[in-house]
């Protein structure tokens, strides 16, 4: 989903958009930043590792123990889980291997996938689905239920993801949307776009396990994808 032609510019520009996203929960949450020339990371309270995020590195071999163990030394004081996401342009070559010896566990693999919107096809919505853009307090708590039992989060998850997200507002004209998808009226799916730069990125995407494989995921990730196209990116 990006503008520019290189494939080395859209993975640097990807990864730009993944960084700051997170780097922008982690403000709203009030968390503790470092940025160097070799690394990057905001960390604080959040129960969910994906918040306490290391979200840059490209470390010399020479310092790269020392301030993969000054990341776990953060992560600790503050109590809670970390998480180092290793990148196409993360260094050394061998930083997961680093940080598996460290105690570090490789809990997924993802795919990250890119697209012009210009050659987005239109999705006819299923029978029953509808797709919203969320507003409303009641409605982010309607967002945040489908949250839970998408992604399994407990109950201080939710409560935290909340205060964040409200603290980033709902505003129509920010840079962060979040969409509900409804099945038959109920709440069954979410996205969000975050809108940056010179690309969108997609966040956020779940499902309610009993109403999977009715194309609800699809349908709230491509109303996600089509505003922000509306929008410009």
């Amino acid at each position: 989903m990006a503008k520019v032609s290189s494939t080395h510019d859209k993975i640097a520009d990807f990864e730009a958009n993944i960084a700051r996203f997170f780097l922008t929960i982690g403000r709203a949450n009030g968390s503790q930043e470092y940025e160097d020339e070799h690394i990057h990371w905001i960390m604080g309270d959040a129960p969910k590792s994906s918040h306490n995020v290391v979200v840059r590195s490209s470390l010399p071999i020479e310092l790269a123990d020392e301030k993969i163990q000054e990341g776990v030394r953060v992560s600790r004081e503050f109590g809670q889980p970390c998480m180092w996401k290793v990148l196409p342009s993360s260094r050394p070559m061998d930083l997961g291997e680093r940080l598996q010896r460290v105690g570090f566990e490789n809990i997924a693999n993802p795919i990250g996938m890119m697209m012009d919107l210009a050659d987005l096809e239109p999705l006819m919505l299923g029978e029953g689905v509808t797709v919203e853009q969320v507003a409303a307090e009641g409605q982010l708590d309607e967002w945040l239920e489908v949250m839970r039992d998408g992604y399994s989060f407990t109950d201080a998850m939710v409560e935290w993801q909340k205060q964040v997200l409200i603290r980033v507002g709902l505003k129509q004209d920010g840079n962060i949307r979040h969409f509900l998808a409804r099945y038959l009226g109920r709440p069954a799916g979410i996205s969000t776009v975050f809108l940056d730069g010179d690309m969108s990125g997609i966040y956020y995407v779940a499902t309610v396990h009993d109403a999977r494989k009715k194309g609800i995921g699809s349908a709230v990730t491509c109303d996600a994808v089509n505003f922000a196209r509306r929008a410009g990116w």
